[in-house]
């Protein structure tokens, strides 16, 4: 009986750490407030590249990130004539923060960043 309670617990206990480490992890919003499509784009943390795809005019798209250590953050995109734009979003981040990352971009360049950024209690 004790071996089911602490198997049983165990369990428990099992499902609510793998619960909570999913809380971690930052939410990357490109809103493309541009003309043209932002194409091949893709949000980069160090050691990890993120593809997200096209984003049309005028819409949004969003990823989860997980950087493993210290880690900055930036858009990689190319535009309608196949230029690759690199955009550095200034914040910081690094394993165990979680929030969001809200970032506006306009004929390629970052217009505004709104970010809720907060380091997760349990990872």
């Amino acid at each position: 009986m004790i071996l089911k309670t602490c198997l049983l617990a165990g369990g428990v206990l099992a499902i609510l750490l793998i619960g909570l480490s999913s809380l971690s992890g930052v939410k990357v919003e490109i809103v493309n407030l541009g003309a043209v499509t932002m194409q091949n784009v893709s949000v980069d943390v160090t050691g990890a590249s993120y593809p997200i795809g096209d984003i049309p005019a005028g819409t949004s798209k969003s990823v989860k990130v997980e950087p493993r250590s210290e880690s900055s953050v930036s858009i990689k995109h190319s535009d309608s004539t196949g230029k690759q734009h690199n955009l550095f979003i200034d914040t910081y981040i690094e394993g165990g923060y979680s929030g969001k990352i809200t970032a506006q971009v306009k004929n390629g360049k970052i217009t505004n960043v709104k970010q809720n950024i907060k380091l997760t209690p349990i990872d």
